[in-house]
């Protein structure tokens, strides 16, 4: 079973990368989130899901860590979401956001992502609530302040006319520093601004 790749962007879709292992010699298409964020011959590694279509036939999914992949599966789970709307909704929002929201019943939140209306916002949260708690970081009030923060990011950079993509990226960023559940809301606004300063 295919878990893990690691390899050079071939080529970039709108959904998807074409990946090239050269140890096995081999191209893979891989469906992926933000694949615009990539570039080509960048060397990544990638967790795997491989999901089976009886009319399509096999397709991979693609993430940068082992927590969205779960993630996606247990989404994926749920009735009439399917892989590509697990996708679809990985891409807007970020990992700890999407969890809280499922937690505190955010219908709001959820149905505000593209694709997703209030009745799906409503069938993700009584399908996964009950599911969601092994996602939830040890040290509880230390994610919950992280969690409010990385929100509070979100809110002032849409209120600047950022991109879903580009919130996104600054997210996954923020979310990969050391210190972003000790530091202030500010300290966190400055390292995103300053972010989506360099990719400017």
């Amino acid at each position: 079973m295919l878990d893990y790749i690691k390899g050079k962007v071939h080529a970039i879709h709108e959904q998807s990368l074409s990946v090239f292992s050269e140890m096995l010699q081999l191209g893979f298409a891989i469906n992926i989130a933000h694949p615009s964020s990539f570039s080509l011959g960048e060397e990544i590694s990638l967790y795997l899901h491989l999901h089976w279509n009886q009319e399509q036939g096999p397709s991979l999914y693609g993430f940068k860590s082992v927590r969205e992949r779960e993630l996606f599966v247990l989404v994926n789970s749920c009735s009439g979401i399917g892989p590509k709307m697990s996708l679809n909704i990985l891409s807007q929002i970020e990992v700890s956001i999407f969890i809280n929201a499922i937690r505190s019943s955010d219908v709001k939140s959820l149905s505000q992502l593209k694709g997703i209306g209030t009745k799906k916002a409503e069938q993700l949260i009584l399908q996964l609530k009950s599911k969601i708690d092994h996602f939830i970081c040890s040290d509880q009030q230390l994610c919950v302040g992280a969690v409010k923060h990385l929100k509070q990011v979100t809110d002032v950079l849409e209120s600047l006319n950022y991109s879903r993509t580009e919130i996104q990226q600054t997210l996954i960023y923020l979310r990969e520093q050391p210190d972003v559940a000790e530091i202030s809301f500010d300290q966190i606004m400055r390292h995103a601004l300053s972010f989506l300063a360099k990719k400017m």
